[in-house]
């Protein structure tokens, strides 16, 4: 499960503070993050990783989003996520 312990956003993007995702549904995604890969995804309604989350990607009206791995020691502690209102490219420093 993840849990959104805190949230910033741009105007007009809802808060996700106190949501909570069941990311079973998303084996791929799941499996990437605890295996320290970065997910980047351009437009998440073209993504078959994502359409398990579709809902939540919905919910918080993000089209594109950077989901970082934190690691702490060998388990995955969390996911730093960075989400766009619209499809986007990242650029290779923003990944980085």
């Amino acid at each position: 499960r993840l849990e959104v312990l805190e949230s910033i956003e741009a105007e007009g993007m809802p808060s996700l503070a106190g949501a909570d995702f069941d990311l079973s549904v998303a084996p791929t995604y799941l499996a990437s993050l605890r295996a320290g890969e970065s997910v980047v995804t351009e437009d998440v309604r073209q993504s078959r990783m994502l359409a398990p989350l579709a809902d939540a990607f919905t919910a918080s009206r993000a089209e594109a989003c950077l989901d970082v791995p934190v690691r702490h020691g060998p388990g995955l502690t969390g996911v730093l996520c960075l989400d766009a209102s619209m499809p986007r490219t990242w650029s290779r420093h923003e990944v980085t």
